[in-house]
């Protein structure tokens, strides 16, 4: 009995700690995320530059700009892509190198690492 409970309190502290790391990491992804929104957008656009913000939990990231006409915004001469959707395009090219470190995070914590 005394063994199930030690074995059931490292289980529940590992599942901590794993939150925390994967919390941390998506906070680092929505910084970096952030960084390269703002380096996408178009220099005159001040207040949009500097509208992003990056939200991130324990399941996902999320990032948004509220400046009203953040849906139109797009480079001089370039109708197509928006903005957003470079932005998106950004995420997806980096999304196989988080998946890699949060299952790097994942297995570490979980053998004892």
């Amino acid at each position: 009995m005394g063994v199930k409970i030690k074995r059931l309190g490292d289980l529940r502290l590992k599942l901590v700690l794993l939150g925390k790391a994967v919390r941390k990491r998506l906070s680092q992804e929505g910084k970096d995320m952030k960084k390269i929104a703002r380096d996408l957008s178009p220099v005159r656009t001040g207040k949009f530059r500097k509208g992003w913000r990056a939200r991130s939990s324990s399941r996902r990231l999320l990032l948004t700009n509220a400046v009203p006409y953040a849906d139109y915004v797009h480079r001089k001469g370039e109708p197509t892509p928006l903005i957003r959707e470079q932005v998106a395009a950004a995420a997806e090219e980096r999304k196989p190198k988080l998946v890699a470190d949060l299952q790097e995070i994942a297995t570490k914590i979980m053998n004892g690492d």
